[in-house]
Formats: C-alpha cells, sequence, structure tokens
C-alpha cells in the first residue's frame, strides 16, 4: 500500500509549513501532468523529501514533473535519491536564468570576469576541471536567459575562449541549448556569448544596450554561425543605417527562419531586400523594447507586390500612400492574421479611414489590428471618433484592436452596441488608453459607461480605456445586470481618477462590481509611447492604488457572499428533498 502522488497539493494546502516529509508512492499510480510548475497548493518550507523505497509512480519520468512542482524549489527533488535525481536535474537545469551557475561549475566567477589578473588560476583550474561534471549538467540546457545590468559582472572573451579550448565534449557548451535571450549591457561580454551559441539554437533574441561597434562584432560573427535558427529577435536602439549591412547578412545566412522581430525603422532597403529573400518566414513583427528616433532614411516605405506573400503576421512602419498601395494587391495579404501599421507621419482621421477602407478587403483572415498612430512630426492626429472606425466593422472575425496615439472621442451606447455586435469574438480592445503627448485636451469616457462595453463585449479578457473624471455612485450592488464575465485586466493606461481623487474606494468598489473574477489594473504608457510621463499622470499613482485595494475589498466581499448562496442553495435542495 501506499500514497497517491495526486495527494501532494492536499497535503501542501492543509500542512504548508511541512519541513520534513517521508512517503512510500504507489507503484501504480499514474497521474498527467500539466506542466504548470506554480500551482495553487505549494510547499512552503520543506527542506527534505524522502520516499524510502518507493518506484518512479507509473515507472513515468512526468510524474515526478507533478512532484517538483509541489515543492519550494526543484533541487529538493533532485536529492530524493539517485533514481529520482536524474528527472529532477532535468526540470532544474532545462531552463536556466544566468550563465554564472554554470561558469561556477568550472572556477571562480572572478576568473572569468577578470581574466587579466585570474589568468594563471583559471588556465590551472580549466585544466583540472571535471569536465564530466559540467557536461552531466550541461546537457539539460535548453533554454538560457542571461540579462545584464551595470551591476552585473563583466564577462571577459578570453576566458571564454581558454574555456573552449579546453572543452572535450566538441565545440558546443551546450550541445542541447534551444533558446537563447540574451540582453547585453557590457561590450566585452558580446565575444563571451558566442560560447554559448551554435548550430543548434532554435530561438535567439539580443537586446544590444552597447555600442556600434560592439554590436557590428557580434552579429558579424553570427551570420553563418545558426544556420537553424528558425526565431530571431534584436533590441537596440542604435540607427538602423548603423547596423543596416550585419543585419541584413545575418538574415540572408538563415535559410529556416520563421519569425523576425526588428526595431522600429528598421526598414532600409538592404533589411527588406533580405526579409524578402527567406521563403518560410511568417511573422515579421516590430520591437517595442528599444526606442529608435525617427529616422525617415531607415523607412523604406513600398513593398513589392511578391513580397512574402505567405506572412501571417506584418509589422511596418509606413506613410498613408504607401499602404494603401501595399493592400491593393489582395494576393499577398490575404494570409495576414496579425497586421499592425505604424503610422508617424498620418496626420489627418480621415486618412485611418482610408486605410481601414483598403485592409478588411485585402486582409479576409484578419483577426488582430493594432494602429499605432503616434506622429513623430507636426501635430498628428489629435482626435479618432467612433466614425472614422466605421470601415472595419465589415471584419466580423476581429478578435485584436488596438489603436494608440489620438484621444479617441467617446462612442455612444448604441455605438459600442454596434462594435459588439460587428465584433463578437473581440478579445482584448485597447482604445487610445495613453493619448500622445502633443494631445493638448485628451477626451475620456465616463467611469459608468464600463458596464456598456461589459454587455457588447462578453468575450473581452482585456479592456484598456481613457476614462475622465466624472464621478460615479456606486449603489452598492456588488451583482450588477452586465458585468465582464471573462477579464482578466484593465488598462487604464494615463487617464485622471474619476471623482478626481475624492472617491477612490467607491471607483474601487464600482469597477469590482462589474467584474465576475478580479481583473488586474494596469497604468502607464503602452508599448510605442513617444517621449516621458508628465509629474501630473506620476502623482496619480498613490491614488491608483487605492482603488486597487478597493478593488481587492470588494472582489473578497463577492466571493464570500457567492458562497454563502451556493451554501444556502444547497441547504434548500436537500430541504425540499426531505
Amino acid at each position: 500500500m501506499g500514497t497517491s502522488i495526486s495527494l501532494l497539493p492536499v497535503l501542501a494546502d492543509v500542512l504548508p509549513n511541512l519541513i520534513h516529509l517521508g512517503l512510500y508512492f504507489q507503484p501504480n499510480d499514474e497521474i498527467r501532468f500539466s506542466g504548470d510548475l506554480y500551482p495553487q497548493h505549494q510547499f512552503k518550507n520543506l527542506e527534505t523529501l524522502k520516499v524510502g523505497f518507493s518506484p518512479v509512480p507509473g515507472g513515468q519520468p512526468e510524474v515526478v514533473g507533478f512532484l517538483l512542482a509541489s515543492l519550494p524549489t526543484q533541487a529538493i527533488a533532485a536529492r530524493v535519491c539517485r533514481r529520482w535525481n536524474e528527472v529532477a536535474l532535468s526540470h532544474l537545469w532545462k531552463s536556466m536564468d544566468s550563465v554564472f551557475p554554470l561558469l561556477n561549475l568550472l572556477a571562480p566567477l572572478e576568473y572569468f570576469c577578470q581574466f587579466e589578473y585570474h589568468k594563471g588560476d583559471l588556465l590551472k583550474r580549466l585544466g583540472a576541471a571535471d569536465w564530466n561534471r559540467f557536461h552531466h549538467y550541461a546537457v539539460h540546457v535548453r533554454t538560457l536567459t542571461h540579462v545584464e545590468t551595470d551591476q552585473t559582472s563583466r564577462l571577459d572573451p578570453e576566458a571564454a575562449a581558454a574555456m573552449l579550448f579546453r572543452h572535450p565534449f566538441g565545440s558546443s557548451l551546450l550541445p542541447n541549448l534551444q533558446e537563447v535571450y540574451w540582453t547585453f549591457s557590457h561590450e566585452e561580454s558580446t565575444m563571451f556569448a558566442l560560447a554559448f551559441m551554435g548550430p543548434e539554437l532554435d530561438v535567439l533574441e539580443l537586446g544590444l544596450a552597447v555600442s556600434r561597434t560592439a554590436a557590428v562584432d557580434l552579429l558579424k560573427c553570427l551570420a553563418y554561425r545558426t544556420p537553424n535558427l528558425k526565431d530571431l529577435g534584436i533590441g537596440t536602439d542604435l540607427r538602423a543605417l548603423h547596423l543596416s549591412d550585419v543585419i541584413s547578412s545575418l538574415i540572408s545566412s538563415l535559410p529556416n527562419l520563421e519569425r523576425l522581430h526588428l526595431p522600429v525603422y528598421y526598414q532600409t532597403e538592404q533589411i527588406v531586400r533580405a526579409i524578402a529573400s527567406r521563403p518560410k518566414l511568417k511573422h515579421l513583427m516590430i520591437d517595442w523594447a528599444y526606442r529608435c528616433t525617427y529616422d525617415e532614411s531607415s523607412m523604406e516605405p513600398y513593398f513589392s507586390p511578391s513580397f512574402l506573400p505567405n506572412l501571417v503576421t506584418f509589422n511596418i512602419t509606413t506613410h498613408v500612400d504607401a499602404c494603401v498601395d501595399h493592400l491593393t494587391s489582395k494576393e499577398h495579404c490575404s494570409e495576414i492574421d496579425y497586421l499592425l501599421l505604424h503610422c508617424p507621419t498620418i496626420s489627418l482621421a480621415s486618412d485611418v479611414k482610408k486605410i481601414l477602407a483598403h485592409v478588411v478587403p485585402a486582409c479576409d483572415q484578419l483577426s488582430q489590428l493594432a494602429l499605432m498612430l503616434y506622429p513623430q512630426s507636426g501635430m498628428g492626429i489629435e482626435y479618432l471618433s467612433f466614425e472614422d472606425l466605421e470601415p472595419l466593422l465589415a471584419c466580423r472575425g476581429l478578435e485584436h484592436l488596438e489603436i494608440a496615439g489620438p484621444s479617441f472621442v467617446p462612442p455612444t451606447a448604441s455605438q459600442i452596441q454596434q462594435m459588439g455586435r460587428s465584433w463578437p469574438a473581440l478579445d482584448i480592445l485597447k482604445l487610445c488608453q495613453s493619448p500622445g503627448p502633443k494631445v493638448r485636451l485628451p477626451m475620456g469616457m465616463p467611469v459608468t459607461m464600463l458596464p456598456v462595453f461589459a454587455k457588447a463585449f462578453p468575450e473581452i479578457t482585456y479592456l484598456a480605456l481613457y476614462l475622465n473624471e466624472d464621478r460615479v455612485q456606486f449603489d452598492g450592488e456588488l451583482f450588477p445586470e452586465h458585468q465582464f464575465p471573462k477579464l482578466r485586466a484593465i488598462d487604464l493606461g494615463l487617464s485622471p481618477i474619476p471623482g478626481g481623487g475624492h472617491q477612490n474606494q467607491e471607483v474601487g468598489h464600482y469597477i469590482a462590481s462589474l467584474c465576475t473574477d478580479l481583473p488586474a489594473l494596469n497604468l502607464g504608457c503602452d508599448t510605442a509611447y513617444p517621449g516621458t510621463i508628465s509629474e501630473d499622470v506620476l502623482r496619480r499613482e498613490p491614488e491608483w492604488l487605492q482603488v486597487e485595494d478597493a478593488m481587492e475589498l470588494a472582489m473578497r466581499t463577492k466571493a464570500a457572499v457567492r458562497k454563502k448562496l451556493a451554501r444556502m442553495k444547497a441547504e434548500l435542495s436537500i430541504a425540499a428533498r426531505s
């Protein structure tokens, strides 16, 4: 007889502070592991787990994954016994958040960071290193993430060369590595990182907060080094003209490329030609993590009619006329599912309507649309209205709509209902929640319009709006007729607080009453926002925190009422049967 492994979450729930646990598992116990390493119930303080002579339940290694999810650290499972060790290690080392633990297997970290002072010591340690032990751990690594900051140690490329020269298991330090996410802040580290990048990589994402010279050298070395790469992401605030040659060469060296992230304004003629030569490319996206300044010379606006006809995701910086010309040729837009149009020179709301009139017939598979209308020259569009979006009402399959830049004129209840009828599957709606810094007098919606959105969009999970300061009268009704049944986040961007900050609790209670479950409250500018947030907006943060606290309190009250009602219903049902 033994304990079912499925009872571990129950033990974690009722005895969360256990330090030592000993169990014997049922030999034929089978369970399917969902892959969730952060379940609701986990042991908080467990230090040792003893399973005696227990077999691995069901003889299935994935069952150990279920156990790992219940433990505070995966290292505990690795120490259970020899039979459990190998499976636990594969989970523990599968995804690394830093390269440092790997280096520490060979020598103290400072030897790799200060090579000129510790050269002799490092060479001696590498010569005597237990490479079998290093390789034993290294083969488990599938994903490597390394984020450098000003406080992160600088890695010396000469130390990497010394390490590779003495590595006895071939040219790849991590032979099964599939994904690398490396953000560079130190120029020296760019060459060091090459030691971990080889032909086995599927995904490579680089953040280059380094000099032009360091970025060029790294990108040059990557060409033909990772020929099997399917997903490439490059983020930097360097001008496209400085990196155009090396990026186009890198793209041209990747015959299997399927996904490509590039910074905004990285559309030189060279880069566009290289992109067009990748027949397997399906997803072309803009990376907004790094803000490049407006650069007309790096913005090739016209794409040939035969440009990647099988694109599914198309993010482009363009002018109005170029955009219309491209969308006129339906044959190379018919597969597009996600279209992002970044139009920094657009100046008239009527141009938005003109673009949308071409989007709908050209992209008949479209389910996601984003319009980034923050101006980079002149005043741009200050206000956008429901009438400007009318051509989009014909896009019945729309699931994600995002508009950023201008201020959106508050729609009427009937207009919101019309949008809901036109887009019945809409899941995400972001409607100008962060009006650009050049919008002089943003127009906001009253918070009392939220029930209208709840009624119109029952499938919505993410709603972003800009509110005004109109007061709200909360009548205490926590279960109104119209609620958001699936809302997971409400993004109020740069909105002022309804009621001017004088009724924060009421605002929080009112928003919570409209939600079935507590949504996250997101604030601040969106990813494409140009410039900095004003001091007035920053000063609202403490008051918005009060709104968030009130939302949590109201939601706890709703949950308690639901439980009580369910209990009363059960009691009435029993009484009726008796």
